[in-house]
């Protein structure tokens, strides 16, 4: 028998490549590759085997990764598959959802591109959240519990 709706939003099912059909699907792959590679990457910065990338010195970078890197792509995975779940409203998907993963990508990588201006830098990290809060903000409305709209 073939299934032909989601269970829980009675939404027909996504087309397309699947680590791409659901929002925890990208980040939480990219936090837990980030996990382990910004380890690998700080350890080779503190014992001079790599020199930090030209905008940040090793301990600010790292920091920063931590926080914008790891932390920012495990809460945006939780909350685009939390909305979905609370609203039954589908999240961003497919190409709007690859988009999104591919800024968080992008500002890991900048950073470590010789000649890309600092402002370059900031603008595609700082991008990254209120591009998150965006695709959130259909669902969270439209949805019947208001008390979800505290992540607006």
């Amino acid at each position: 028998m073939a299934l032909t709706t989601d269970r829980h939003t009675g939404a027909a099912p996504v087309q397309g490549w699947a680590p791409f059909a659901l929002g925890f699907r990208p980040f939480f792959l990219l936090g837990a590759l980030a996990a382990v590679l910004l380890m690998v990457v700080w350890t080779l910065l503190w014992h001079g085997v790599l020199a930090a990338p030209a905008h940040y010195d090793p301990v600010a970078w790292h920091g920063h990764e931590m926080l914008f890197g790891y932390t920012v792509a495990v809460i945006a995975g939780f909350l685009l598959t939390a909305v979905r779940n609370w609203t039954g409203i589908q999240t961003w998907t497919g190409p709007r959802l690859a988009m999104l993963a591919a800024l968080w990508l992008l500002g890991r990588l900048l950073p470590w591109m010789p000649g890309v201006p600092a402002v370059l830098v900031v603008a595609v990290d700082v991008a990254f959240l209120p591009l998150v809060l965006i695709s959130l903000v259909h669902p969270l409305w439209q949805g019947q519990n208001r008390v979800n709209r505290v992540f607006l």
